[in-house]
């Protein structure tokens, strides 16, 4: 018997989709390395570390969307086995605002996939959700060479 599968708003199947489309793109450009059984990665570091990249912080962080991103990062989902409790944690901080840009939108993803899977559709989820999809637009928009591998 199938189970019921939960509503999830346009915005989240928007950010599931287009993330898949540029991890994706960023293989294909190059933005790719191995793990330790040779699978292929998309690198986020590597994007990162790239003058094309460089060339955009600027303008991704004076975004606002994605700005929400940096100042509100997504938390991360940790198990605290003392208690045996799940809770959510900030993530971090004291990142340099490169690193904070890129990252962001593969933590809104991971917790997407790994993290709580309600769907309560909370304001700061939008947001997250938005930021990630702006910030992922805004790259693609700056370096052709991996939007023109994310079709």
């Amino acid at each position: 018997m199938p189970h019921p599968i939960p509503q999830a708003s346009n915005t989240t199947v928007a950010f599931f989709i287009k993330f898949a489309r540029f991890e994706h793109a960023m293989n294909k450009a190059g933005y790719v390395s191995a793990d330790r059984r040779e699978q292929a990665r998309a690198d986020w570091a590597k994007l990162r570390d790239s003058v094309e990249f460089g060339a955009l912080v600027d303008d991704l962080v004076a975004d606002r969307s994605v700005r929400y991103l940096i100042d509100n990062p997504p938390n991360w989902l940790r198990y605290d086995a003392r208690r045996d409790a799940l809770e959510w944690e900030p993530y971090g901080g004291g990142q340099d605002t490169a690193n904070a840009v890129v990252w962001a939108p593969n933590r809104v993803r991971n917790n997407l996939f790994h993290g709580d899977k309600e769907f309560d559709g909370t304001e700061r989820d939008a947001d997250l959700l938005n930021g990630g999809l702006r910030a992922i637009d805004m790259i693609l928009d700056g370096i052709p060479a991996l939007a023109q591998q994310c079709r």
